[in-house]
Order: structure tokens, then sequence, then C-alpha cells
């Protein structure tokens, strides 16, 4: 087979590209393809490689992604992972992968991965949660709406009409922590604000303690209510099959079998990887044994 050629197009604005980009292709030279780093702000909409990588979604790799997908290329996006983003005390620990997408959540479960990996991250899987009080609907960021080519705001606003309109909890409003102190409140919501301790913001499980249900366009939100036995509703996003997306059925929240549970904890830690683990070419690999790429 003949080695592909690889671009990967480096964005200034994110500190973690000075580490996963070199590392992502020291593993992609090692498993035999051909790769090149470019500025993404020197891209000017030219296809000429067999696959891109990048790191993060601002605008100009957002275009990067939309060219190669439309030419029949494929597109490798990696960001924050959803699990132990630190790791051993690193602020580098795991980050997300996806194929042609902003997530992987099209692909991620067409094969039934095994759970060394999710057992290597120690995701432990508690006992559904029943008979809480309130709806907590965690929101985007400005730059997470426009993503999915949304006003800030708008998804979160029409989210509130729909869950009222079917029941009477309390909607608990968490803005993404990156707001903190400068977010916008939302009417018919009460505010959980993370807040700032001296370990760092506080993390969402005190929100979700009592919630009857999570509800997210596709946070990190959804992935924790399902570890921690909290029902989801949610969009887009890794959660999402372990949910509905359709809050109309907001009294009645989708439930899975531990079972069920399991592999989709199986499927998601097969989605994201460390710095080791692209610089030895175990990342690429698995990209193409998986045949995401060609």
């Amino acid at each position: 087979m003949a080695s592909l050629q690889v671009a990967i197009f480096v964005d200034r604005k994110y500190r973690a590209r000075e580490h996963v980009c070199p590392n992502m292709a020291e593993g992609i030279k090692r498993s035999g393809d051909i790769v090149r780093l470019i500025p993404a702000a020197n891209y000017r909409g030219k296809v000429d490689a067999d696959v891109a990588v990048f790191y993060g979604f601002q605008e100009n790799v957002r275009g990067v992604m939309r060219d190669y997908v439309a030419d029949g290329r494929h597109a490798v996006h990696i960001d924050l992972g959803y699990w132990c983003r630190r790791w051993n005390g690193s602020r580098y620990g795991y980050h997300r992968c996806s194929v042609d997408a902003h997530h992987p959540t099209a692909y991620f479960q067409r094969a039934k991965h095994p759970r060394d990996r999710a057992d290597q991250i120690g995701v432990t899987l508690e006992a559904w949660k029943h008979g809480g009080s309130h709806i907590l609907l965690c929101g985007m960021s400005e730059k997470a709406a426009g993503v999915v080519g949304l006003r800030y705001l708008q998804w979160e606003r029409a989210a509130v009409e729909q869950i009222r309109a079917v029941t009477n909890r309390a909607i608990w409003y968490r803005p993404k922590p990156s707001k903190l102190g400068r977010h916008d409140e939302i009417a018919g919501t009460r505010l959980a604000v993370a807040r700032v301790t001296d370990t760092g913001v506080t993390d969402i499980n005190e929100a979700m303690r009592e919630a009857f249900a999570v509800v997210s366009h596709h946070s990190n939100a959804g992935i924790d209510a399902i570890v921690s036995g909290v029902p989801c509703f949610q969009i887009d996003g890794v959660a999402a099959p372990m949910g509905f997306s359709d809050l109309s059925a907001i009294e009645t929240p989708k439930t899975p079998s531990d079972e069920e549970r399991r592999q989709w904890a199986n499927d998601v830690a097969y989605t994201q990887f460390n710095l080791r683990e692209m610089r030895d070419g175990t990342m690429w690999r698995h990209l193409k044994d998986e045949g995401l790429i060609t």
C-alpha cells in the first residue's frame, strides 16, 4: 500500500499544538506515512494531501475540514479529551480524536471495543439515580455555538421553552465554566454557576448531585452524566446515543442497561489518546485499522 500524504495544520492559538502536533507527526512517520507541518494561517483552500490533521476548531481549521471532506479526503480533528485531560500530574493528558466531523458520533460505536482503555483511564460507572429534583441545562460558549451555526444562547433559550412545555421541574442553568464572571442569565432558570476554589473550578458533579436529567447540545457534561448515572439529553457528541435528543421526552428519559453503558464507555475510550500514543503511532494505526483513514 502506498504511503499517505498527511498535512498537519498548526494553529498558533493553541499552546497544546507545541506538544500534540510534533508528536502526531512523529507517530505518522513511524507508521510509514509522509507528513508535513503547515501553519494553519497559511491555508488558502488548496487540498493537496490525502489527510489533513489539526488541533482545536478555530475558523481557519474548520475550513480545512470542510474542504478536505468535500473533496473526498479525510480530516482528523484533535482536541481536549473526554476523560483525563490531565494525566499523572501532566497538563497534557488525553486528547479526543474525530474523523471528518467535529465529534465521532456517527461511527465510534461501529466496532465493539474491549474495556482495556476504559479501565486504564479509570472509568467507573455509577448506578442510575432516580427521583432527582431539577433539570440541569449546560450551556455552550460563543465559539461552540458558532461552530454549530447558532447564536450564543439561542439553543439554550429554545431548550428552556421546550422543557417548560412538558414539565414543572426547576431548570438550573450552568454556563460554560469559561464564562465564569461574565455569564448571561436565562429567564425561567436558576443559575448554577461553577465556583472557583483553591483547587480550581468546581466539578460539575456538584450541580448534578440532585439532577433528574442533564441537557446539553454536545457538552462533555453528557458524558459526566451517563457515567454518574444521571439521564442525559443531547443533540451531538458521544453521549448522544445514551440518551434522547427530543426534549419533549424529558419526563421519560432513556436509561440504557449497565451492559450497554459499559460497551459505550469502552467505545468512547477508543476515541482519545495521550501524547505517548500519538508519538509511537498507536493513535494513527488505530485510525487506519478501523478504516477511518485510507
